[in-house]
C-alpha cells in the first residue's frame, strides 16, 4: 500500500517530486477512470412551497427526481467497473468533467443548422446547473460504491462543465 511505502521513505524535497513518487508507486491500482453517459444532475436545490391545508411553508428538494435518476446511474456504472475491489479508505483526488448538450440557440439555421455560431464557440458551460451541487451529487453516489465516505476527497484537480455536441456525460478520474 502507498501509506506503508511512504512511511519507509525519506522525505523527498519539493512537493512535485513527492507527488510524482506517490503516483509512480500507485501504479494502475491508484487511478480509476470511468465515464457515465447521461445528463448529470445536481442535488441540494431547495424550494419552499406553502401547504394549502395548514398555510405553513414546506421545504422540498426541487430537483429530487433527476438527482435520484443520475445517482442510480452513477452507482450502476461505477459498481460495474469497480467490481469486487475493496472500498477506498485513503485520501482521494477527484477530477470530473460534466458535459451538457448545447442549446439550439448555439447553432445556425437552414444550411448552417449543424454549425456553432461564432458567439457560442467557447466550450465553457457557465450557467445552471451549479458545479458544486453537481460534484456533491456525484460524491454522494460514489459513497459506499467506490469509497467509504466522501469526506476522503481532499483535493479537486480538474472540475468543470463543458458544452458538447455528443452525448451528455461525466468523465471521472479518482486517484488515491
Amino acid at each position: 500500500r502507498i501509506k506503508d511505502w511512504l512511511k519507509k521513505q525519506t522525505r523527498i524535497p519539493g512537493s512535485w517530486e513527492m507527488s510524482w513518487e506517490i503516483k509512480a508507486m500507485a501504479g494502475n491500482g491508484g487511478v480509476f477512470d470511468f465515464v457515465v453517459e447521461g445528463k448529470p444532475a445536481q442535488v441540494g436545490s431547495k424550494a419552499a412551497i406553502i401547504n394549502s391545508k395548514t398555510g405553513r411553508p414546506i421545504v422540498i428538494d426541487s430537483n429530487a427526481a433527476p438527482a435520484r435518476k443520475w445517482t442510480r446511474l452513477v452507482k450502476k456504472v461505477a459498481a460495474k467497473w469497480w467490481e469486487e475491489e475493496p472500498l477506498i479508505d485513503d485520501p482521494i483526488t477527484l477530477s470530473v468533467v460534466f458535459y451538457f448538450n448545447r442549446p439550439k440557440k448555439h447553432f445556425g439555421t437552414g444550411a448552417n443548422s449543424r454549425r456553432i455560431k461564432e458567439a457560442f464557440r467557447s466550450p465553457i458551460h457557465a450557467q445552471s446547473p451549479d458545479l458544486a451541487k453537481l460534484v456533491r451529487c456525484l460524491e454522494d453516489a460514489l459513497t459506499g460504491v467506490v469509497w467509504t465516505d466522501d469526506k476522503l476527497v481532499y483535493r479537486y484537480r480538474d472540475i468543470r462543465r463543458e458544452w458538447t455536441v455528443d452525448n451528455e456525460r461525466a468523465e471521472i478520474t479518482i486517484e488515491w
